[in-house]
């Protein structure tokens, strides 16, 4: 039996009223196909038609989960700046990781829910009552960053697993000393390398697998002592994919410094070069995956969308992982079932149109809550059942109250949307989509925000006043650089943002042989992700046969070499 059963009559109703046709997205102006098909899995899902473009429902998703900013915020309770990834004008109020869970439940904060008033209205009176979480840290040990879980000294580290002493990574899993890495795992002593695995003491390598000694690699599997090449199987001593010997290779190298930042930048312009015009992209770098849609997807089975793994039944999904199966637009999941319109689903069922849950079921337009079960409309609440706007009610009550609130939803015309940005602890210019797949300003400006000011973002931090170093004055070798330049604040003009190195960092940089920074980190990880293939789509021709192809746009090599599948194939194996 239903247990909305006038809300149901409604959205049948609507349904049954809607025309399959082209739509334009109420964010992006993008015109798309309302198809038969989307309006039954409207009815499957008990949705009505999504207001926003497919590709802009997984953006708007994205843009509300965290990003790799950090910002000094006043504690909740003390007022004392503390460091938290969460935007500083964020309606959240903010405690240390460790403190939240020894704050009330959530519950202390609920009030009754009224049908007649706009629901967002509504929710938004609960943010600034209940603390969030500074960091979203679990299990770990002397760390800075965001979103980690069971690392050891690791600094500026976001949304990473199992690190050990590593610097500046995002999204990386099981890396050992690695320093500015996103989406890499299993690696050891890595350095500026994105979408790569099992590499050890690597440089600069890109969508490649098991490498070992080498810089300057694209789409590389099992290569030793390997120098800026491209679709290298099974390869050593390559240089500029050049075969070379032992000796020649080693003398060559003998002579490239990469400890120099000149050096590092001039051979960093040539390697993007070979990208833009000699190196041959695939159709996706996916495997195992059939049935399947997008890139970068491993073992997956009929599902589509971009870096999952080990998913099923997934459609349009970013980031997906740990058997997570039947769900629809879902941003940054793991184990997660039946959900749709959701980001930050984690452990979690039945959830739709909410922002960070877990090990949670039953769930609408719910943010950070825990442990919970048959919860609408709730923020930051832990180990609950039958909750609305955080109030408890009997489940007769509960199901009669979300009835009525759903139908007055539909109504308005609500129900379906996501949620404003306030709701969110990150803006669109600071969240996880700000990196992989940023909005225009025009789209924010549609959201019905400000432009956001890095440099006001800063007012609370204690040492703001602190003059600036200039950055042509340091030292261009690693090896150059003195103690006169550990702590002192730099700016990076492009990104309007201040950024020092520590003596420790410098230290660590001199034993590798890592040029010192030229600019944020944010820059620098933002960069490794653009040199990748991101999640939106796009037709193109295989530039071999000329079949029809869809494929991962590139923000830094829009119109890069691509073939499809059976001629990348060919290709390589002409290759040796």
């Amino acid at each position: 039996m239903s247990h909305t059963p006038n809300f149901d009559s409604k959205l049948q109703a609507l349904l049954d009223a809607t025309t399959p046709g082209e739509r334009v997205c109420r964010i992006s102006d993008e015109r798309w196909l309302l198809t038969p098909e989307e309006i039954d899995r409207c009815r499957a899902w008990g949705v009505p038609p999504s207001p926003y473009a497919p590709t802009m429902r997984l953006k708007l998703l994205a843009a509300s989960a965290a990003g790799v900013d950090l910002w000094w915020r006043p504690h909740a309770l003390t007022q004392k700046p503390i460091l938290s990834s969460s935007d500083p004008d964020a309606l959240a109020p903010v405690v240390t990781d460790d403190e939240w869970y020894t704050l009330d439940d959530g519950s202390a904060h609920g009030f009754s829910a009224d049908a007649e008033r706009p629901f967002f209205e509504q929710y938004v009176k609960l943010i600034p009552l209940i603390p969030m979480q500074a960091n979203y840290s679990t299990g770990s040990e002397n760390c800075i960053g965001g979103g980690f879980e069971k690392c050891v000294n690791g600094f500026m580290i976001f949304g990473s697993f199992t690190l050990q002493d590593c610097w500046y990574t995002f999204r990386s899993k099981s890396d050992e000393r690695c320093m500015d890495v996103a989406f890499v795992a299993y690696s050891q002593d890595c350095f500026s390398c994105c979408m790569a695995d099992r590499l050890h003491g690597c440089t600069q390598v890109f969508d490649s697998l098991d490498c070992i000694n080498s810089q300057f690699l694209f789409d590389a599997r099992d290569c030793e002592s390997c120098f800026c090449s491209t679709n290298l199987r099974r390869r050593k001593y390559v240089f500029m994919n050049e075969q070379l010997t032992k000796d020649e290779y080693e003398r060559r190298m003998s002579e490239i410094d990469l400890g120099c930042s000149s050096v590092f930048a001039k051979w960093k312009e040539i390697f993007h070069q070979l990208l833009a015009t000699q190196a041959v992209w695939p159709e996706a770098f996916s495997i195992n995956s059939p049935g399947c849609v997008g890139d970068y997807l491993l073992n997956c089975l009929d599902s589509s969308g971009w870096y999952m793994d080990d998913a099923r039944d997934v459609r349009g999904g970013w980031m997906v992982f740990g058997q997570s199966s039947h769900s629809e637009a879902i941003v940054v999941a793991r184990s997660a079932q039946d959900a749709y319109m959701s980001a930050g689903v984690l452990g979690s069922q039945n959830v739709k149109f909410s922002l960070v849950s877990k090990d949670s079921t039953a769930l609408e337009y719910c943010n950070n809550c825990r442990d919970c079960e048959n919860c609408f409309g709730c923020h930051s609440l832990r180990s609950k059942k039958f909750h609305i706007f955080n109030k408890p009610y009997s489940e007769e009550e509960y199901w009669k109250t979300i009835d009525a609130l759903k139908c007055a939803m539909l109504d308005r015309g609500e129900y379906g949307q996501w949620f404003p940005p306030v709701v969110s602890n990150w803006r669109p210019e600071t969240g996880f989509a700000s990196i992989v797949s940023p909005l225009t300003d025009v789209e924010i400006a549609r959201l019905g925000l400000t432009p956001f000011d890095p440099k006001s973002a800063m007012r609370f931090a204690p040492a703001n006043n602190q003059a600036v170093g200039n950055l042509a004055e340091v030292p261009d070798c690693i090896d150059q650089v003195g103690a006169e330049w550990a702590n002192v604040p730099f700016d990076d003009v492009s990104q309007a943002r201040r950024f020092n190195v520590s003596s420790r960092e410098v230290e660590f940089r001199k034993e590798r042989r890592y040029p010192f920074p030229k600019s944020h980190y944010r820059a620098r990880l933002t960069e490794l992700v653009r040199q990748i293939n991101g999640p939106e789509t796009e037709s193109r021709p295989c530039a071999k046969c000329q079949k029809a192809m869809t494929v991962n746009k590139n923000q830094m090599f829009p119109d890069r070499t691509i073939y499809c599948m059976d001629c990348f194939y060919t290709f390589i194996e002409s290759r040796g």
